[in-house]
């Protein structure tokens, strides 16, 4: 089993979680804290910022490079009114699937004040780091905001419909510019696509320690309660996701 990715993976999940639990029930205090602190959050939160680092390139090159793969324009018309009709089927039966059991099961009910409060005091300081884009309010915010005047910014501020946006047109471009730098840029970017890939790659091997750290963080604060409610949250994920 530890030859495997998700066997590693288990491993560290099941030795972070208990780890943090005896650490929670025998071990609780300042010292406690410090290796919280100092140790597994930074390891944890780490790990996390390297899977986000890689998402803008990832989906930048992989977009770029499959439209302008298709060669032909008309071809990308059709495939877009397709994958755009089933994706907005797909979702609308994903929200309802998860509306449904969420209302109906609520994963979350029963949480002691203090493992929620702890709970959203970790997920805030998880979440300070990242981009906080908001949605627009209206539909044709919505559609202009897709649209993005800076690139850039909109990749540094996690937006990633512009992203995806601006990834398409330069796929569109590198389909209508049949030069030698056009097809050099082309090239370019594949690499761009196999670092990106392969990166992700090391990332994932390190995935036992960033499961650990980050399972040993929830349980050393709160205890092996929240192993219940992480475990309830995951069954109902995953029949939701066999439903779906």
């Amino acid at each position: 089993m530890l030859r495997t990715a998700h066997g590693r993976m288990l491993l560290g999940l099941l030795a972070g979680a208990s780890l943090g639990a005896l650490a929670h029930a025998w071990a609780p205090g300042a010292a406690l804290d410090a290796v919280v602190h100092n140790v597994s959050q930074p390891v944890g939160q780490i790990f996390l910022r390297l899977l986000f680092m890689l998402v803008i390139p990832l989906v930048f090159a992989g977009l770029a490079l499959g439209v302008s793969g298709l060669g032909d324009l008309r071809r990308l018309g059709r495939i877009g009114l397709k994958t755009l009709a089933c994706t907005l089927l797909l979702s609308t039966i994903a929200v309802g699937i998860g509306l449904t059991l969420v209302n109906t099961v609520q994963p979350g009910a029963g949480v002691p004040a203090e493992a929620r409060a702890a709970l959203t005091a970790d997920a805030a300081s998880r979440a300070s780091g990242l981009a906080t884009a908001r949605a627009p309010e209206s539909g044709w915010s919505l559609l202009i905001g897709i649209v993005p005047d800076n690139p850039i910014r909109a990749a540094a501020n996690g937006d990633m419909l512009a992203v995806m946006f601006f990834a398409l047109m330069i796929g569109v471009g590198l389909t209508l510019t049949r030069t030698d730098a056009a097809r050099r840029f082309e090239e370019a970017i594949e690499g761009l696509y196999d670092v990106t890939m392969r990166l992700i790659s090391v990332v994932i091997g390190l995935a036992p320690f960033g499961v650990a750290a980050l399972l040993f963080t929830l349980t050393a604060q709160i205890g092996y309660s929240v192993l219940l409610l992480l475990a309830r949250y995951t069954l109902l994920v995953i029949g939701a996701l066999a439903l779906h």
